[in-house]
Formats: C-alpha cells, structure tokens, sequence
C-alpha cells in the first residue's frame, strides 16, 4: 500500500481547520450557556414579579379587611350606645322608691348671689327629664346658705336662701315642669352639708338641694 505524504502546507491547512472548528464549538458553548442564563435571568425576573403582585394584592385585601373590621366595631359601639338609650324604657322598674331615691341633685353658688350658673344647666336639665317620668310626685327645693356666725340675722339666712330655691324653681318652670309641684324651703345655715369652718364649708354649703317629696 502506498503512504500519502502530507507537505507542510497541507499540514498547516488542517491545523488551521482544526482550530477553526474547535473556535467555532467554544463559541456554540458561550452561546447556548448565555442563553441559558438569560433564561435563568427572564425565570427569576418573572418570579420576582410575580412575588410583587402577589405581596401587593395581599397589602391591599389587608387594608380592606382592616376598613371592614373598623366599619364593624364603629357599628357596633352605636348598637351599645342605642342600647344604653333605650335600656331605661325595656327595664321594668319594681320599685319607684329607689328611682326617686336616686333622682336628685345639688347646685352651689357663688357667695352673696342668687343667680344660677350656667354650668348647673345640664343637670338640671336631667333633673327636668327625670320630672317628665315621675310625673305624680312633688318637687322639694330647698335653699341653703353659709352663716357659721349668722352676722346678718336667722331671718335674713332664711330669706336668701329661699331667693337661691327661687331661682332653680324658675329654671325649671321655664323648662316645662309644672309650678304647683315644686315646694320652695328656705333653710337658711341650719341645714350645713359640711361642718368645718373654711373655704370648703362655704362652698358646699352655698346650695340648692332638689328632690322628688
């Protein structure tokens, strides 16, 4: 059998071709490797947008059930309001001594004045509402003075302290309540709440006491 001798230019051109080839299959790796990342890359960005979606959509029903839970509890601290309003009328009442016990109330005033202050308004505005109920019983004012050494004379503690019982009554009166049921007393400084001498005795002492007779 013949050999076939290869010159130097021949073994050049297959080396060249070599390379050539092995070029080429580095770059078709580089290739399909880049694409794979890219895939990778387009995979992880698709998740992370997904993950987004998903987080943002959680946030938003988070919110709504939270508006939903605020909506409720306002709903239903209206419902035990109406009830606390409606409770007096649903109780039945077995004793209309303790109602007319509890029924009461005391204004002050300042010293040497008869005026009522308006401050007192609302309570006796309550006081009014209570008279609406207990419509059959009279209405007892009794005035009260500070005197500890009554400079003024007995007579005049009793005449200014019917004035301040006065007062309360026309409140009343131009509040609604009929005047033939209130009672005026007049006690003067012999009814004292507090004893001692002092700033304190003649603020407590300085009153109106009402009540259902």
């Amino acid at each position: 059998m013949r050999k076939v001798r290869l010159t130097t230019r021949g073994k050049a051109v297959i080396f060249i071709g070599i390379v050539i080839i092995a070029v080429l299959v580095v770059v078709l790796i580089n290739k399909n490797t880049s694409q794979v990342k890219n895939s990778d890359g387009e995979d992880n960005s698709v998740n992370a947008e997904v993950q987004t979606n998903t987080d943002n959509l959680v946030d938003e029903k988070s919110v709504e059930i939270e508006a939903l839970e605020n909506i409720i509890n306002e709903q239903e601290k209206q419902i035990e309001a109406l009830k606390n309003k409606i409770k007096i009328k649903d109780k039945k009442i077995e004793s209309m001594e303790d109602v007319v016990g509890q029924s009461s109330c005391s204004i002050y005033f300042e010293s040497k004045n008869v005026c009522l202050n308006k401050m007192y308004y609302p309570e006796l505005n309550m006081f009014v509402k209570w008279a609406e109920m207990i419509n059959k019983r009279k209405i007892v004012i009794e005035g009260n003075v500070y005197a500890p050494k009554d400079k003024k004379g007995k007579a005049y503690g009793l005449k200014f302290s019917e004035k301040r019982a006065e007062a309360a009554a026309e409140y009343l009166v131009k509040q609604g309540v009929q005047r033939d049921r209130i009672i005026i007393i007049g006690n003067g400084a012999s009814k004292p709440v507090y004893f001692e001498k002092g700033r304190k005795a003649e603020e407590l002492n300085r009153r109106v006491d009402i009540y259902f007779q």
